[in-house]
């Protein structure tokens, strides 16, 4: 079934993950119409659109990549990054993307947006799911959840986007599974799945 959905600047395009089908549907707002089907990699789960909504960034689940789609042209091009991506974010200068993984202790990983390079970040204290950006690109806002006998099961970590050094842990409710930083950048919303 559909997963994450992103809107273009106008509102005339709408964007949908389809999860078992393994692409992208495009809604024509205006007749709420599907007017492109563009097809992925495995178990799309998250979409965000970047750089004036020329680009759409999509964290495919089962395949361990990012399909980056031209919104013009529908062209797709895939990036791995790392097992189980699924929360993803892009900078505010849109150099960066930032992508939730679940990959051998490294549990964000960093796609460059004029090379397509990929590295991955270690010491976060338990895996991650989503992810946000303050609105200075100085802070990386990263939900996580970890086993019963875990450390740090249920948490927000924030670290610093340039040396990625933890600043805060806080505990939050069971199962943090969105993040999003308010427009004034005081406040964080958490939604807790299971709480």
């Amino acid at each position: 079934g559909p997963r994450g959905i992103a809107i273009n600047d106008d509102g005339s395009r709408v964007f949908v993950c389809n999860y078992i089908s393994g692409n992208v549907s495009v809604i024509n707002t205006r007749n709420r119409k599907v007017i492109h089907t563009i097809a992925v990699e495995r178990y799309p789960q998250n979409i965000v659109l970047a750089h004036g909504g020329k680009r759409a960034y999509v964290t495919n689940y089962g395949s361990s990549s990012v399909s980056v789609i031209d919104t013009e042209t529908y062209a797709v091009g895939n990036v791995t990054v790392g097992r189980y991506p699924r929360g993803i974010v892009v900078s505010r200068d849109g150099k960066h993307v930032y992508v939730t993984v679940r990959q051998d202790k490294e549990w964000l990983a960093i796609i460059d947006t004029r090379t397509y390079a990929v590295s991955r970040v270690r010491g976060l204290p338990s895996p991650s799911i989503c992810v946000d950006i303050s609105q200075d690109d100085s802070r990386l806002y990263i939900s996580s959840t970890n086993s019963p006998d875990g450390p740090y099961q249920d948490a927000l970590t924030i670290i610093s986007s340039k040396t990625f050094q933890v600043l805060d842990i806080i505990k939050t409710e069971k199962y943090p599974s969105a993040v999003t930083v308010s427009p004034d950048d005081r406040e964080v919303y958490i939604v807790c799945l299971d709480a």
